[in-house]
């Protein structure tokens, strides 16, 4: 089923996902402590996370030159690993400050908004 998206729909594909990470982190923020449709979410941001992984992991290859390919992805990750580095640092941070899980949840919105921006620029400009 993964297959026949990425192959015959990759962009709408990739645009609903795109879109679903920061409507799914919103809509985390506001669902309560329900527990139910808290996992549903839960599942769908995990689902668009993975498929946007996997998705700028296919990429990056093809977005360097054959010189610089292997120095271009290994850069590419390490910035990836070191946003898996700051990014509980910063939540921290903000949670010493005073910020509840819903604040937090919020706090990350803009970044994933510009995150999702930039890569479906890729994602377009890769076509």
């Amino acid at each position: 089923m993964g297959s026949l998206l990425v192959s015959r729909w990759r962009m709408p594909s990739l645009v609903v996902a795109f879109i679903g990470v920061p409507a799914m982190l919103y809509v985390l923020s506001t669902i309560g402590s329900d527990f139910l449709s808290a996992g549903i979410v839960v599942l769908l941001l995990s689902l668009a996370v993975f498929s946007l992984q996997a998705f700028l992991y296919a990429t990056a290859p093809a977005s360097y030159p054959t010189l610089i390919r292997g120095v271009g992805v290994g850069v590419a990750i390490a910035i990836g690993r070191f946003g898996s580095i700051v990014g509980p640092k910063l939540g921290g941070w903000l949670k010493g400050l005073g910020h509840g899980s819903s604040q937090l949840l919020l706090d990350l919105l803009p970044i994933a908004i510009v995150g999702s921006v930039f890569a479906l620029i890729l994602a377009l400009h890769k076509r």
